[in-house]
């Protein structure tokens, strides 16, 4: 009896003993080797700057309406829209909501506003019979760490992997620890760039400081792929009653920034009364240079008092436009003799697909990876 004792206790001790670290030459590899190797490439799932495996954030002031946003744009991505705000959806995957602050009956109430018919693959992780049963979430724990994959193993099996895993927001689904404590923060990060590792699209949902940007420990933001900021924008453009209106401008952004990087965006009900996202789509939300160079490209080059007319811009405006396309490598050549370059026209194809195709050589971004 003794020895089958002590034998369940050397089984069970072998089992809570981690496996031994592989030695760190076992990872490095030469450039050579690198290039050799079959990577396979970056796969997106909005347009080309948001990653499927990928790590990124909103963050906006109390109120403006970043919960909306996520959740409009969850509820795009799982039912598969063409476009979210003008950004090709590459593909329709499931998507988990993760709530940390509001009640159930807010949650039902605002995703039957954007889907009446509700969906299968959208799955949501509630805050508040968590904190009924007196173990809300604080994902700065281990063991809530592990309680999590093992519900994302869960979700797994029955065949709907969440890609997409949305966590709004940061300071209620970590709440054991000081938000502004870098050395804190560091230990949920590497979590989170772990989740990226096993292949999910993690977003954060998080609130502005006094200084407009993202709140505590500066840390967080080091290993993101992308950032958002939402703010109240401009006021003289006016929502309709029931919308919510807010700036949405890309911040931070390891792949190529689409353009533009900043315009309005709504929510709100359209003539089925079904809420959605929605953006402000005239041309004039195109920076000025940028309709410069769709000028030159159509109708090549005039007197700056006939440029600046052709897009509604001051004429003494135009000598600075073509130094700027000029800089950006849009244009070449010079003020009086520019012609469009071949970087010029995969820009131009972004914000007029129908009027320009990208040159496939030095084709960066989707030719329509623009919301204008």
């Amino acid at each position: 009896m003794e020895d089958r004792h002590n034998g369940d206790l050397r089984r069970l001790a072998s089992e809570n003993t981690p496996e031994p670290r592989r030695p760190l030459s076992d990872y490095i590899i030469s450039q050579a080797d690198l290039l050799k190797k079959h990577i396979p490439p970056t796969e997106y799932l909005l347009g080309t700057w948001l990653p499927m495996q990928s790590f990124g954030m909103v963050y906006a002031p109390t109120g403006v309406g970043k919960s909306w946003f996520v959740m409009s744009m969850a509820l795009a991505i799982a039912q598969g829209n063409e476009r979210v705000l003008g950004w090709r959806l590459n593909k329709q995957v499931p998507v988990l909501y993760v709530d940390g602050e509001m009640t159930l009956a807010e949650i039902k109430d605002r995703f039957q506003k954007l889907s009446p018919g509700g969906m299968d693959n959208v799955y949501v992780l509630p805050s508040e019979g968590l904190f009924k049963d007196g173990c809300p979430l604080s994902l700065d724990k281990p063991e809530d760490q592990e309680a999590f994959e093992e519900l994302l193993r869960f979700v797994g099996d029955q065949g709907q992997r969440p890609q997409l895993i949305i966590l709004d927001n940061l300071s209620s689904l970590r709440n054991s620890v000081n938000e502004n404590d870098n050395s804190e923060m560091q230990k949920f990060v590497t979590w989170l760039v772990s989740l990226r590792s096993k292949g999910y699209a993690v977003l954060l949902v998080h609130h502005t400081g006094k200084n407009g940007e993202q709140r505590g420990a500066s840390i967080l933001t080091v290993p993101m792929d992308y950032t958002i900021r939402l703010s109240e924008g401009d006021s003289s453009v006016l929502a309709r009653e029931g919308e919510v209106k807010f700036e949405l401008m890309l911040k931070k952004m390891r792949a190529r920034k689409p353009r533009p990087s900043s315009f309005t965006v709504f929510v709100g009900p359209d003539s089925d009364g079904i809420y959605g996202l929605s953006f402000d789509a005239t041309e004039f939300n195109i920076e000025p240079s940028y309709r410069l160079l769709k000028h030159l490209a159509l109708e090549g080059r005039s007197t700056y008092r006939e440029m600046a007319k052709a897009i509604s811009a001051a004429h003494t405006s135009i000598p600075n436009y073509l130094d700027k396309l000029i800089a950006e490598e849009m244009l070449k050549g010079t003020r009086a003799n520019p012609t469009v370059s071949v970087d010029g026209i995969n820009l131009l194809s972004e914000f007029w697909p129908a009027q320009f195709t990208a040159t496939q050589q030095e084709k960066f971004v989707q030719d329509d990876d623009s919301p204008f």
